[in-house]
């Protein structure tokens, strides 16, 4: 009977906000990434740092409220927490005799930083030969296994990953046209204004 029937408590309602929140972060990546260049400037990479971190943050309070079911096992998940120590060991500092094992021709790369040098510039202790553009990467790297572990666990029957391709589909239907639009009426510039160093938007 409709007189029975129990209000809607604190708990749901959360859970149910929690998990639009997921829903829009998902959809705002798959319009919003690929709409700035997918993830090629700063922006697009913000972007995807902030909203992987805000969908993941979301559906761990509903892990932590108890109303989502399971964890959908993936044997992909093991390949990216593989991806990421291996991020991790080449920015961990490393004895040097422990370089040399791992990467022999180190020092004589960068003759000037190897313990033999006794360089006022110290002793190199990455395996990176580039340590901040690797941190750069972790982070990206990151985005990307914090939103394919939350799509893995959201996208469970026919029905999700019909409503996730519906998304997708919407978002080409929309950048298609624009990317023609563009491609002809360009003046050398991403959505005229914004000139990239090493990409044009006429170069097809």
């Amino acid at each position: 009977m409709i007189g029975d029937s129990q209000p809607e408590g604190i708990e749901q309602k959360l859970d149910r906000w929690l998990a639009r929140c997921v829903d829009v972060g998902l959809v705002t990546l798959v319009f919003a990434v690929p709409l700035l260049l997918g993830g090629r400037t700063a922006l697009g990479q913000l972007v995807l740092a902030i909203v992987s971190v805000g969908i993941a943050a979301a559906w761990s309070l509903r892990g932590v409220l108890g109303t989502q079911t399971g964890w959908a096992r993936c044997g992909g998940l093991l390949l990216l927490a593989a991806a990421l120590v291996l991020a991790v060991v080449q920015l961990a500092p490393l004895p040097a005799a422990v370089l040399d094992k791992l990467s022999p021709r180190l020092y004589e790369t960068l003759s000037m930083w190897s313990p033999d040098a006794k360089s006022p510039l110290g002793v190199w202790d990455t395996l990176s030969l580039a340590p901040w553009l690797t941190r750069r990467a972790l982070v990206l790297l990151s985005s990307f296994v914090l939103l394919f572990v939350v799509t893995v666990q959201r996208v469970r029957s026919v029905r999700d990953v019909e409503w996730l391709l519906r998304w997708i589909a919407l978002a080409v239907l929309f950048m298609a046209p624009l990317a023609l639009v563009h491609y002809f009426t360009t003046n050398g510039k991403y959505f005229w204004v914004y000139e990239h160093p090493f990409a044009r938007p006429d170069a097809a």
